[in-house]
């Protein structure tokens, strides 16, 4: 039996629409007002980021209008105009309360021949799951043991697992927690981009979500006869526990990250500001996009649509044709870009995205589902090194041999906490050609860069990379010998007038040669490093390769460095330098090619030297600026 309750017209837009499909079934029809009481805190933050949604657009619209089409503003009208249909399931009637509000729903219909309806109703999902009180996962294909789930039960309300160090776990236990594991990791529900996004839009690093009546919960089989529930809260204790208490890692494992990460800034708005506006601070977009790609999703234009509702913009994807996977991650990327997030101008890789058939100066990030990436601030330009590269010679090289005359030893690290397997290291041996041609060239540049090179490694490096596995970094103090033979070398070096800024004292050159042989040091120093000249005066930075094309050699010759002004401040860990080669477009219109990218360290303030340069008007320039450039794969 199927029927319709009627009102008159007067009464449709403020009375809910109920159509009873069977005796305990029915379809619910909100209205304006209904839905404008559930979603009220939603709407309210989608209206709060309209700036930000418009900062984006405006950004997209003057670069790239092709692309600029494709997206909508979300405004509060948007969700509340677009029809919101429950199915709810009811023996006693209408499951309403004395407030009219709806308490629970088995789905949401949406109609599958509209497609219209389907673009607006895909836009408000991440309304839908914020608004909702309690988000209940059913991992259909995990099944445990009545062990395993004893052992769930018992964490959830003996003692909280983040206490798991504190008590004694004996071998069953620990079994059952592994196999535990290894189910749970290899459930489809981790695999699938829209159930990420139902998980993630609930938000559960919010305060409302540590309430046990609202925290996200999740029923598993239990020896095929029962199920059993558990909370996020301990699910992803127990998951943690395993995972870094016990050393216990898998393939499957691995897509875990993500979310027992989730209470971090990385991958989550945790701390971001409420209104998104210029000057305001925000979780990683491109972050948030590396987890969607590794997730499955049948349609490639779903994982644009999911991105955009983690990262909460005010912007709706409506495609006119389904784009492609590359395509998608190019928009994706420009849609950081656009908002202020500079991390995708510093990866490079051998064979750059196709988009439209044409090689793309784009590259997908290295990284495999990358949480790690920080925060940006919202918010064509290019600066050219105008010198040459220079090559550590021989007899810079033997220089090192007066500071270090046998092979460089590592310095020995302790661990804060005893977890897991100590990482593992190259040896001595392997690591000492790079340690020596690092340090030859900081001491062919002498006595500025080594200053210059200290602070920004103190500032960059040693002050914010005290929070991990490792103790604190400390002076070597078996290296003071070595560090007085330093001083010497960089004496005899370098520019004549030393900048009192860059003073490099006996305590700065010791910690200096304690962070060259850290083992971890190794990213900085591990590749071949060139000098490039920075200043009129002849002050040099030091370039390290990290990443080339496959014509990089071919072009060797030819190659210009370059620095989007976007990364002047970028920081020491990020491949800011652009190789760049000069040719030609499909069109014959001058344009440069992206040979790789390189981490750049320890140059002079570059927007000082070409204020210098621009007041001066003479020729010989280290640095010029180049704006509006046409940069292609």
């Amino acid at each position: 039996m199927s029927s319709l309750i009627e009102y008159s017209r007067a009464q449709a837009e403020d009375t809910l629409q109920v159509e009873q499909l069977s005796n305990d079934l029915f379809k619910l029809s909100l209205t304006r007002r209904n839905k404008s009481a559930i979603f009220l805190e939603a709407i309210e933050r989608l209206d709060a980021r309209q700036n930000e949604a418009d900062l984006v657009l405006r950004n997209l619209q003057a670069w790239c209008p092709e692309i600029a089409m494709h997206f909508r503003r979300r405004t509060s009208d948007v969700i509340i105009n677009t029809p919101f249909r429950l199915l709810c399931s009811s023996p006693t009637g209408i499951p309403f309360d004395g407030a009219f509000v709806v308490r629970q729903y088995l789905a949401v219909c949406i109609k599958q021949c509209d497609e219209a309806e389907k673009q607006r109703a895909i836009a408000c999902m991440d309304v839908i799951y914020r608004s909702c009180r309690k988000l209940v996962v059913l991992l259909e294909d995990v099944e445990l043991t009545n062990a395993e789930a004893e052992v769930c039960e018992r964490y959830d309300k003996s003692y909280p697992v983040y206490d798991f160090d504190k008590h004694a776990h004996d071998e069953n236990e620990i079994a059952c927690l592994i196999s535990m594991f290894d189910k749970i990791a290899a459930a489809r529900w981790w695999q699938r981009a829209w159930c990420f996004h139902e998980f993630v839009n609930a938000e559960p690093w919010t305060y409302k979500r540590h309430s046990h009546l609202y925290t996200t919960a999740f029923i598993m089989g239990v020896s095929g006869k029962r199920t059993i529930t558990i909370t996020w809260l301990t699910l992803q204790g127990i998951l943690v526990a395993v995972k870094l208490r016990l050393g216990h890692e898998t393939p499957q494992g691995e897509q875990l990250d993500p979310l027992l990460v989730i209470l971090q800034d990385h991958t989550s708005p945790l701390l971001d500001d409420y209104k998104r506006e210029v000057g305001a601070i925000t979780a990683s977009y491109v972050a948030r996009f590396d987890v969607i790609a590794q997730k499955g999703c049948l349609l490639p234009g779903d994982r644009l649509r999911v991105y955009l509702n983690l990262i909460g913009l005010s912007l709706a994807y409506l495609p006119s044709t389904e784009p492609t996977a590359d395509e998608v991650y190019c928009l994706a990327v420009m849609l950081s870009i656009a908002a202020g997030e500079k991390i995708s101008l510093i990866t490079t890789k051998k064979e750059p995205l196709v988009i439209n058939g044409k090689r793309s100066w784009l590259a997908r990030s290295r990284a495999y589902a990358d949480t790690t990436l920080s925060k940006f601030t919202f918010r064509g330009i290019k600066v050219f090194f105008e010198r040459p590269f220079r090559e550590c010679t021989e007899a810079e090289l033997r220089t090192t041999n007066a500071i270090f005359p046998n092979v460089i030893k590592s310095t020995s690290l302790s661990r804060k906490v005893r977890i897991g397997q100590p990482p593992h290291f190259k040896s001595d041996k392997d690591m000492d050609p790079y340690r020596r041609r690092f340090l030859a060239a900081i001491v062919a540049g002498g006595h500025n860069l080594a200053g210059r090179l200290w602070a920004q490694i103190d500032r960059e490096i040693i002050q914010l990379d005290n929070k991990g596995l490792f103790a604190d970094f400390a002076a070597n103090e078996d290296l003071r010998p070595n560090a007085t033979s330093f001083l010497d070398a960089l004496a005899k070096n370098g520019s004549k007038d030393l900048d009192i800024s860059c003073n490099v004292t006996d305590g700065a050159a010791l910690a200096l040669l304690t962070w060259i042989t850290d083992p971890r040091s190794f990213y900085w120093t591990s590749v071949l490093p060139k000098r490039i000249t920075c200043t009129r005066d002849g002050e040099q930075a030091i370039v390290t390769v990290i990443d080339f094309a496959e014509d990089y050699f071919k072009n060797c010759d030819n190659i210009r460095l370059a620095i989007p002004t976007d990364l002047l401040q970028g920081g020491s860990a990020l491949t800011r330098a652009w190789f760049l080669v000069s040719v030609k477009d499909e069109q014959g219109i001058a344009a440069w090619k992206v040979m790789g990218n390189a981490l750049l360290l320890g140059e002079s303030d570059l927007m000082v030297e070409l204020r210098k340069t621009e007041r001066s008007g003479q020729p010989g320039a280290a640095v010029a600026m180049r704006r509006r450039q046409v940069v292609i794969g």
